[in-house]
């Protein structure tokens, strides 16, 4: 399936975010990791997705998002159920768990790999996991876990049917 569906894919942000606000039948994937897109572009493309209902895949990777764009995006992600598949790896985003915790049902996937998340973070992750029922894919790979973080991790998952 290609990315950005039949037509070109968008060259600008703000081409994308036209398309997006736009519904556009043709853009349900969105693969914009390493565009250097900081928060406050990031805010403009999460008011476009607060409508759409075609994009179910949303990467953001390897961009320069903080806390303070993940929070507007979370907020928007929140009542959009379309999207399903978020990357958000490689940014400087340190706690996004309010859907894991929330257990929302079209959040399914979690990427957090090289992102410097220690124990403290993966403590955070393993709660909010604790009775999550809908997340199936977790992606925790180069990070910071030490043995005692990665047995918590486990034990949780290993409860959570």
């Amino acid at each position: 399936m290609p990315l950005f569906g039949k037509k070109k894919k968008p060259k600008s942000i703000e081409e994308l975010v036209e398309r997006v606000a736009a519904n556009d039948l043709s853009l349900t994937a969105v693969n914009w990791g390493e565009k250097d897109i900081g928060d406050d572009k990031v805010i403009k493309l999460t008011e476009a997705l607060r409508d759409n209902t075609h994009v179910t895949l949303l990467n953001l990777c390897d961009n320069k998002i903080t806390d303070s764009g993940a929070k507007a995006l979370a907020e928007v992600l929140r009542d959009n159920t379309t999207v399903t598949i978020l990357g958000l790896h490689w940014n400087k985003i340190r706690s996004s768990l309010e859907r894991v915790a929330a257990n929302d049902p079209s959040f399914t996937t979690v990427h957090w790999g090289w992102k410097g998340v220690g124990d403290d973070e993966v403590l955070q992750l393993a709660k909010a996991l604790r009775d999550n029922t809908h997340v199936t894919l977790l992606n925790l790979c180069d990070n910071k876990i030490t043995d005692s973080g990665a047995k918590a991790l486990a034990e949780v998952l290993r409860d959570n049917t």
